[in-house]
Formats: structure tokens, sequence, C-alpha cells
């Protein structure tokens, strides 16, 4: 009975030692898969320890443009605050100096003289100061100056403005060079009216139509520009050249409209009074230039 039982315990020593060398195997096995797993474990935290560290130095740059960019906004927001107190203050300079300029205007409009609409900002203010000091000749002589170098280029601007007085006013304009006076101011004079009817067919001397003209121009809002500088101090206003009989004052010695066209006066034939209607034209021509005759429709 031993035989068998040895050879019963040689058996089952096998079958164990066959599973005790498979156990070894799978575990050499699995710990190879546990040395992969683990090397593929180190190098994701290897490169997850490196985008940490990458993205601190990406968050100091960042932090760094969040603090340019804060910095930025904060000296725009004080740049953008000082323009609009800027603006305000030009807003309000500009307010002032068109309520001086309106003065100004009408000052000089007293004296029969109209200013150039191409000259700089500011001399009409200039020039009524000096008015004002007392010094009007002083001004009259300036501006006088300045229109005997003008009349070539205020001729050639009227004539190409209204072609169809191009004959007229080349005569008056030569007259005026030639100092027939006489001549240049009354029929100057005329195309005053005419241009003003070219554009609204109206009569310019008769201050109810000109007032009732010059008040629908203004009340659009595209004319304020004028309304503000040369429209209305210079047409809606009661001045010397458009002076009714009532108006005028016994001690009177301006230029008149009525007076030289109705025979009234017969020692209007100055080189003076013949440039001061070249100016007027000058300043008229410009104004209706700029206004829309759809406007008052």
């Amino acid at each position: 009975m031993a035989e068998p039982d040895d050879h019963l315990d040689q058996n089952v020593f096998h079958v164990l030692h066959q599973q005790l060398s498979a156990t070894i195997k799978i575990s050499k096995d699995n710990r190879q898969q546990f040395l992969e797993i683990g090397k593929t474990i180190k190098s994701l935290h290897q490169q997850m320890a490196a985008a940490i560290q990458a993205f601190g130095r990406q968050k100091e740059v960042i932090e760094q443009q969040l603090l340019l960019s804060d910095n930025l906004i904060y000296q725009f927001t004080k740049s953008s605050r000082r323009f609009t107190e800027a603006i305000h203050r030009l807003v309000n300079d500009l307010k002032k100096s068109e309520l001086e300029d309106n003065e100004s205007l009408k000052i000089l409009a007293n004296h029969g003289w109209y200013i150039d609409p191409e000259m700089p900002i500011g001399i009409p203010d200039q020039f009524a100061r000096v008015i004002e000091k007392g010094d009007a000749q002083e001004v009259i002589k300036a501006l006088q100056e300045y229109y005997q170098e003008q009349v070539d280029v205020i001729e050639k601007r009227l004539t190409t403005a209204y072609p169809n007085r191009k004959q007229v006013l080349e005569d008056a304009f030569n007259a005026h060079r030639e100092g027939k006076f006489t001549l240049s101011v009354p029929v100057l004079l005329i195309q005053a009216d005419g241009m003003w009817y070219d554009k609204f067919q109206s009569n310019f001397f008769s201050s109810k139509a000109r007032d009732q003209t010059v008040k629908s121009v203004l009340s659009t809002n595209a004319q304020r520009f004028f309304k503000a500088l040369y429209f209305k101090p210079l047409f809606s206003s009661s001045l010397p050249l458009w002076q009714s009989e009532s108006e005028r004052e016994a001690s009177f010695d301006e230029l008149n409209r009525h007076q030289v066209l109705h025979g009234e006066v017969v020692d209007y034939y100055t080189e003076q009074n013949s440039l001061k209607i070249i100016a007027f034209l000058n300043c008229l021509e410009w104004v209706l230039k700029h206004l829309d005759k759809e406007s008052i429709d």
C-alpha cells in the first residue's frame, strides 16, 4: 500500500509545482506590467510638473499683462476725461467767441465795413476792439488797403458765381479801377439786390422781405454755423447800408443804398464807399454760396 501512496504524493507535488510555477510566471508578468505602468505614471507626473511650472511662468506673464492693461485702461480713462473736458472748454470758448464775433461784426458793419470770410477767425474782434478804443480810422485804413489788394480776386469770384451778371460786374469793377466811383457805387449796390433775388426771389433791401427770409433760413439746424458767425449779425440787423429814413439820424453820414439809388445824396462817389460795397458783395456771395435754397422753400 506504500507505493501507491508515494505515487499519489508525487502527482500532487507535481501539480502543485506546476501551479506554483504558473503563479510565479504570472507574478513576473504582472510585475513587468506594474513597472511599465509605473514608468508611464512617472512620465506623466514629470509632464504635469513641467506643465505646472510652465503655467506658473505664463501666469506671471499674464498677471504682468493684466497689470499693464489695467494701467493702460486707467491712463486711457484719464486721457478720455481730459479730452472730454477739453471739448467742453472748446465748445464754451466757441460760444464765447461766437458772441464776441457777432458783436464785432455789427460794430464793423455800423462803420460800413464787412469782413472777408476768408480772413482768420478773431480778426473781427481785434478790429472791433481797436474801434472801441477810439481808433476807428486805423481799422478803416487797414480794411481799405486790404480790399484794394483784393479787388481782382473778388471780381473773379463774383463773375464766376454769377455768370449772368458778368458784364455788369466787369463794367462796375473797371469803373472802380478808373476812379469813376459815381458809376461803380450805384451799379455794385444794384448787384446786391440781384444776387439776393437770384437765390431767394425776394427783395434784400426790403426789411420785411429780408427779415422773413432770414428767419426761415435761421430756423433750420443746417444753418447754425451761419447763424453763429456771419449770417445773422450781418443780414438781420438794422445796419447803415439799408436803414430806412425813419431809422437814420439827422447826423447820418454813412453809405446808404436808398439814398444813393433814389438820388437823395450826390456825394457818395468816394473810393472808400466803392470798396465798402465790394467788401459787402464779397461777404454776401460767400454767405449765399453756403446757404441751401431748399431750407426756406
